[in-house]
């Protein structure tokens, strides 16, 4: 019998980001069978960007 393949996943969450923004995507990640979901902040300098 071979190995379920495990699948990772790494969200980026931008500065200002309300926090439904950054639950839900988490969320569905985990229950769709994600095994390591790993989310990251980003701060932009640049206020266009931002």
């Amino acid at each position: 019998m071979s190995e379920a393949k495990q699948l990772s996943a790494l969200v980026l969450v931008a500065d200002g980001s309300e926090e439904i923004e950054t639950v839900t995507p988490l969320d569905v990640l985990v229950r769709a069978g994600f095994t390591t979901v790993k989310s990251v902040g980003v701060n932009l300098k640049n206020p266009l960007y931002a």
